[in-house]
């Protein structure tokens, strides 16, 4: 008998790695990372390199893309950040990966590769953003069903998108989108609220929804006040906080499908923004 065609082994977790020891050198890896795209570019583009916004969040981003190498959880939040340089998540897994390999120099050759197919799954999530929405949620309402456990989702719109594109340059649009972005992320990893990150997906640019499986209602308001306040400590945009209108819905009691909890989380969302409860 022949034996069966080689096929690729999936790209699992590396929860063995030294992730934590990484994540809490983010800031070293950002530097790292800010050097790497200096080098290979014209030194006519260092200012569009050396955007604040950018710079502030790029530990965020690497803290992020290092936990996604050892958990299936952290992967499923990258979110693509559009206020990246072009090709900088090239120069951004370089940086990782070496970063890696000098944290981990007894690494056995099967968990090198694993790191490697890992490390690109997860800049490609940073590209690419997670699975599209609505059917990451239909996925997550079916396992609660089979599961009987709870679900909720929070939904956090930027206020003032339409007027933001009338009025700034796209460059500019970008940062304050990315700053919005980088503030759902912060108020999702809210754990000393008492509650764990949600799974967040962005829906358009400014439109974000985070999926929070096992919370009741106390739990998913809890959340979307955390994004909330997230969102209002933000750098400004033309000196005014940045305000995200939130609305939140729990299935069972707001509806039973992805689309009654979807236009559940919407009219409190349009509630939130008019000055009623989320």
């Amino acid at each position: 008998m022949q034996p069966a065609a080689p096929r690729r082994r999936p790209a699992r977790a590396v929860p063995e790695a030294p992730i934590e020891v990484l994540a809490a050198d983010a800031e070293r890896l950002a530097k790292g990372w800010l050097l790497a795209l200096i080098e290979q570019r014209p030194l006519s583009e260092a200012p569009a390199i050396l955007r604040p916004e950018w710079a502030a969040a790029a530990p965020g981003v690497c803290a992020g893309l290092v936990r996604a190498l050892g958990s299936d959880d952290e992967l499923s939040r990258l979110m693509p950040d559009h206020a990246e340089p072009p090709g900088s998540l090239d120069a951004l897994r370089a940086v990782v990966w070496s970063a890696l390999r000098s944290a981990w120099p007894d690494a056995a050759p099967d968990q090198v590769w694993d790191l490697g197919e890992r490390l690109a799954v997860a800049i490609e999530a940073l590209r690419e953003g997670s699975p599209a929405w609505p059917q990451a949620l239909e996925d997550a309402i079916v396992h609660a069903h089979g599961s009987g456990t709870t679900l909720a989702v929070v939904l956090a719109e930027l206020v003032d998108y339409d007027r933001l594109l009338a009025t700034e340059s796209p460059e500019d649009c970008a940062a304050v989108i990315s700053r919005f972005r980088d503030a759902i992320r912060v108020g999702l990893d809210d754990r000393g609220r008492g509650f764990d990150p949600g799974r967040a997906i962005a829906d358009g640019e400014a439109r974000v929804w985070a999926i929070l499986p096992g919370a009741d209602r106390a739990r998913a308001l809890a959340v979307g006040a955390a994004v909330a306040d997230a969102v209002r400590a933000a750098p400004p945009w033309r000196g005014a906080p940045l305000v995200a209108a939130v609305g939140v819905a729990v299935l069972g009691e707001d509806g039973a499908d992805a689309g009654a909890l979807v236009d559940a989380a919407e009219v409190a969302m349009f509630s939130s923004a008019a000055g009623g409860p989320p």
